[in-house]
């Protein structure tokens, strides 16, 4: 004799729709937890069936009288949510709360799964944070979590600090935490660095520590080495830690050394700074138009960044209009003016078809 979940399996091999819903709800009504689950799945999202989340709610619940955990948090959810009923809290609170017991003995068991045991540590501490709004505890969990071998915990628990998410706010602890991840050898580059880059802005806004350029200045460089994107912003800022800072000497050698670098990592910004400082004669740089049409060039030359190209193109035209630093040129001006006109609508064309086909 054929169990009710083979028949179920059965149906959902052979049947049409209508007959495959009906053979999940004959294995359902007679306790099995995996048609109940896949019931309760169809139709909370409209499939096979016309979506019903106030009955997807009622198998849910069901499935979590089994002790079924991705049931419970499952309509857990739904109820906080307002998902097939009004809004409950006070039932998604008792949800949660038998989740987190349940989690609790998963993940203190030591005859578990290593993966079982991180997975029920870290669902803990997501519930404490994003529900019941406890940083404490949270972070309780996720040191756990640490303990248990899972280290992307580490980055979750600096952020916590550093927010102040339910909890105060710990700049030191953030930092420490931070540390341990730059420090951790058997990360790749691109983990280590950002977590320097988190250091270098705690610094730099004095976000729990004392407000520090020099610290910043330190992490921001070490945090280039993360990948070109955080690159970009960390020579920025140390860019504009050179230019204004009260800790540190005022040193226009050091603004365009870190702009220059921004620039050459595809920073528009440094680029724009940079031209316009050399194309004006600006913070006792000696006017220099030759090196400012260097640098946009380089913009203007790049077929990847039609926004820069376009921009490049029409500043080279600005100092050939107005002879900053060259020989006037109303024609060339003109000429580069128009191109850069001519590229951009042909780029917005594209765009623009692109955006109708989708």
């Amino acid at each position: 004799m054929a169990s009710s979940k083979e028949l179920g399996i059965f149906y959902s091999f052979i049947a049409d729709d209508n007959e495959r819903m009906k053979g999940r709800r004959r294995a359902a009504a007679h306790g099995d937890l995996f048609a109940i689950k896949e019931l309760a799945y169809f139709l909370r999202h409209g499939k096979e069936v016309e979506q019903d989340c106030r009955e997807a709610l009622k198998w849910n619940l069901v499935a979590a009288s089994f002790n079924d955990l991705e049931s419970i948090f499952i309509a857990a959810e739904m109820c906080t949510s307002g998902i097939g009923t009004e809004p409950d809290l006070s039932r998604a609170t008792e949800l949660y709360k038998k989740a987190i017991e349940i989690c609790k003995k998963i993940a203190n068991d030591r005859r578990a799964d290593i993966i079982d045991r991180q997975h029920a540590a870290k669902k803990i501490a997501y519930t404490y944070e994003n529900f019941f709004n406890d940083g404490h505890a949270a972070v309780k969990w996720l040191k756990k979590n640490v303990l248990l071998g899972d280290k992307s915990s580490r980055f979750t628990i600096a952020e916590i600090y550093r927010d102040g998410r339910f909890m105060e706010p710990s700049g030191v602890d953030a930092i420490e935490w931070f540390t341990k991840i730059l420090k951790d050898k058997t990360l790749p580059d691109h983990e280590r660095y950002s977590a320097a880059f988190e250091i270098a802005k705690i610094f730099h806004e004095g976000k729990g520590v004392p407000r520090s350029d020099s610290e910043a200045v330190k992490y921001f460089k070490l945090s280039a080495k993360a990948g070109t994107v955080t690159a970009r912003v960390a020579y920025n800022n140390l860019a504009k830690i050179y230019s204004k800072s009260d800790e540190l000497t005022p040193n226009i050698g050091m603004v365009l050394h870190w702009l220059k670098k921004a620039a050459e990592v595809g920073s528009r910004r440094a680029t724009w700074i940079l031209a316009k400082v050399f194309r004006d004669g600006k913070f006792g740089v000696r006017q220099n138009a030759t090196k400012a049409l260097e640098i946009l060039q380089d913009g203007a030359s790049n077929p990847f960044d039609i926004i820069n190209k376009v921009a490049a193109m029409r500043m080279i035209a600005e100092i050939y209009d107005k002879g900053l630093g060259v020989p006037e040129d109303k024609e060339k001006a003109a000429d580069l003016y128009q191109e850069a006109t001519s590229i951009n609508e042909e780029w917005m064309q594209t765009i623009n078809a692109l955006q109708m086909r989708i």
